[in-house]
Formats: C-alpha cells, sequence, structure tokens
C-alpha cells in the first residue's frame, strides 16, 4: 500500500507544516478503492479483522459521538469500542476530536458509520499515517514498500517464519493483502491515468 501512496497520489508541494492529499481524480479515485477495500475487509477477511495493529491509525476525524451505536460505549466527548484487546484496552477510542483505531474489523465498521464523510475520513487517515504498514504490522514489515516486488515478499514470509508471533499466519496474510492492494492501486492509477 504504501508504494502507491507515494508514488501514484498527488500531495500538495511541502510548505510550512504536513502535507496534504491534492483534491484530484486520480486521489478521489484512488481513495475510493482504499475506502471499498476496507469496507469489504470485515466480510472477506473475518479472522484477519481481529488482528490487533502495532499501533493504532490515529487522525482527527469530524464524526461525532452521536453517530456511533451498539457496540460502543459513548459518552459527549468520546467513544470506547466494545472490542478490546488482550488487555483489556478498546480497539477504537475516540476522544473528540482524535480517533485511534487499533483493527481492520473497527476500520471498517467507522468507514460505514462515517456513511457520506468516510472518503474525508479516509483522506486524513492517510495524511496523518504516511506510514500505515508500519503501523499496522510493526516496522520489520515495512520492507513491503522498501524493496523491489519480488524480494518484498520474500523478506516478508523470511521474517514470518522465523517469527515466534503467534499472530504470525494472520500478519503474514495481512502484508500479502495489503501487497495485493498496493499493485491493484497501481494498475489503477495507470488505468486512470491512460483514460
Amino acid at each position: 500500500m504504501g508504494v502507491a501512496l507515494t508514488r501514484s497520489m498527488q500531495w500538495s508541494a511541502a510548505g510550512h507544516g504536513t502535507r496534504t492529499l491534492e483534491v484530484t481524480p486520480l486521489n478521489e479515485a484512488i481513495l475510493t478503492e482504499i475506502v471499498m477495500f476496507v469496507e469489504s475487509f470485515i466480510y472477506k477477511h473475518p479472522q484477519e479483522a481481529k488482528y490487533v495493529f502495532v499501533e493504532p491509525l490515529e487522525w482527527k476525524t469530524n464524526l461525532d459521538p452521536s453517530a456511533f451505536g451498539s457496540g460502543y460505549i459513548v459518552s459527549e466527548t468520546t467513544v470506547n469500542s466494545e472490542d478490546v484487546d488482550k488487555n483489556g484496552q478498546p480497539l477504537l477510542f475516540l476522544s473528540v476530536p482524535q480517533i485511534k483505531i487499533r483493527s481492520f474489523g473497527q476500520l471498517s465498521r467507522f468507514l460505514f458509520i462515517a456513511k457520506s464523510t468516510k472518503l474525508k475520513e479516509a483522506q486524513a487517515c492517510i495524511e496523518a499515517n504516511r506510514n500505515p504498514v508500519a503501523k499496522i504490522l510493526g516496522l520489520d514489515y515495512k520492507v513491503i514498500d522498501e524493496i523491489s516486488e519480488d524480494s518484498s515478499v520474500l523478506s516478508i514470509l523470511d521474517k514470518i517464519t522465523k517469527d515466534d508471533d503467534p499472530a504470525s499466519e494472520t500478519k503474514m496474510k495481512i502484508a500479502m493483502l495489503l501487497k495485493q492492494l498496493d499493485l491493484h492501486l497501481l494498475n489503477h492509477t495507470l488505468k486512470h491515468i491512460s483514460l
């Protein structure tokens, strides 16, 4: 996913502060593809959707706590998911306006809740999390973005087979799904540009 984010998406020129995604038809098309991938993740990959990210994806959201319903503990300014990790920490935590999401399952649910603002939320998430693969799988897995196509997959598989982490198989599946998404986004970009 990182190659598509850095090479295909169009970013504003670096000035004061952080770079943002430009408002272009190509960026909107890529964001739409990412949203479709994440929304379907919970249904297509239910086991992997439960995997807890190494670090949460964090960004400023415009979503109000009142938008959340069952499955969440809601107050005027905060939301906690009822889904928690092994330490009892919620997989989604919102303290207006900052949100932290720690699984694809919660990310998928969040986009459904966001409804008409899901593209804006996806954009805010990508702008705030420039290396989402490292946050999802850990720094060792950022090789997905840094090494050529064939050796990248081999490096990931080698790392996972040597890993003592019981979630290694799930990490491998997620790494492969993210790599497939990245290739899909790159192909989608080429098609979009050729039109």
